[in-house]
């Protein structure tokens, strides 16, 4: 191997997801997960406090640069070269976080870091999936107030205020059944997305619950997609009671309601939703 091949191998080692012991994933907060380094690349002021997660690399004239580290569920290595792959995750975190940056004193782009050469089709599936371009065949039974609800609300609780407190255990039931008819532990986002035939099942069993208890598709779908994303452990610890944890309904005096828990955030969830089921 020559020079210039030797430094391309360890340019390319060093993109790959590694292991480390004090820096957790930008998108999902997780801490005992490989991450990769050079998948989104962020600089900013010197001056003005560092965001969350953010890993800072270097620094001068008043500028300092860095990466938002991503693990290998939220950007699964390529089965072929090992590198990141930019999936839906990674480009709702980018999109969310430069929707919120100032022009002026901060930039956040992809890094060199990720595969550009070999094709991802199930990811690629996944994505059209949650985006509504592959349909399924079933429709939910839903009304025009759902349609109504906003999820710009300050308040992360003021998305959920159309349920009431006493349809909490219903909604949480349907979830079960949901559980129960599909392996939802093993979804993980676009990594291995919901076939067509689990979907029209999620369908036909929440429309037998709107149809006999009036509540919202809109609701179930959201609260199922926010588990999906969910990390493993929180998952694990909230699975019986999801529902509660996700609205804030009726929680345990030693759990705390944290809209930060999840990933995407509720509010960006539910109108995603809106846009695919009821536009």
């Amino acid at each position: 191997m020559g020079l210039h091949e030797g430094i391309r191998e360890e340019l390319l080692k060093s993109f790959k997801h590694r292991s480390t012991n004090d820096q957790c994933c930008a998108i999902c907060g997780a801490t005992e997960k490989p991450l990769a380094f050079h998948v989104l690349q962020y600089a900013q002021s010197e001056q003005e406090n560092l965001p969350d997660a953010f890993v800072p690399m270097s620094a001068s004239r008043g500028t300092i640069r860095g990466c938002f580290p991503v693990c290998d569920t939220c950007a699964p290595p390529c089965r072929k070269c090992g590198l990141p792959i930019v999936t839906k995750r990674v480009r709702v975190f980018y999109n969310r976080t430069c929707a919120n940056l100032p022009k002026k004193t901060h930039s956040l782009l992809y890094g060199n870091g990720v595969c550009k050469t070999h094709l991802h089709p199930m990811l690629i599936f996944g994505d059209l999936f949650s985006s509504g371009l592959v349909k399924i065949k079933k429709k939910p039974l839903a009304g025009k107030k759902e349609l109504a609800v906003p999820t710009d609300s300050i308040d992360p609780r003021g998305i959920w205020r159309h349920m009431r407190s006493s349809q909490v255990d219903i909604y949480q039931n349907c979830l079960n059944e949901i559980f129960m008819a599909i392996d939802v532990d093993k979804k993980s986002g676009g990594t291995n997305p919901f076939t067509e035939r689990e979907g029209d099942l999620i369908m036909k069993i929440a429309n037998q619950y709107i149809d006999k208890s009036g509540i919202w598709f809109l609701y179930i779908e959201t609260m199922l997609e926010l588990y999906i994303d969910a990390d493993s452990m929180i998952r694990q610890i909230h699975k019986s009671h999801w529902v509660k944890k996700v609205t804030g309904y009726d929680l345990p005096p030693h759990m705390s309601f944290y809209e930060n828990d999840f990933f995407p955030q509720p509010s960006i969830v539910m109108e995603d939703v809106k846009r695919r089921f009821f536009s």
